[in-house]
């Protein structure tokens, strides 16, 4: 039996705001190793796995830091 549980939560760009957390994208890693990238500013929500997350880094404005928080769980 396959198992997606998320093992990892890596969270770009996480700001903390009162009782809310913004981030520019973030990425859910499976305990399978597969992965789900999350871009909500790719002309909306944009879904998909690495090829989604080269796109988003594509995009980024030139000199753009990219701050990685990652949670394990």
């Amino acid at each position: 039996m396959i198992d997606h549980k998320i093992a990892v939560i890596e969270l770009f760009n996480l700001e903390v705001n009162n009782c809310e957390l913004i981030c520019d994208a973030f990425k859910l890693i499976l305990s399978n190793d597969q992965e789900i990238f999350i871009d909500p500013s790719f002309l909306g929500i944009n879904v998909g796995g690495s090829g989604v997350e080269e796109l988003w880094r594509y995009n980024l404005p030139e000199g753009y830091e990219i701050i990685s928080t990652i949670i394990e769980l």
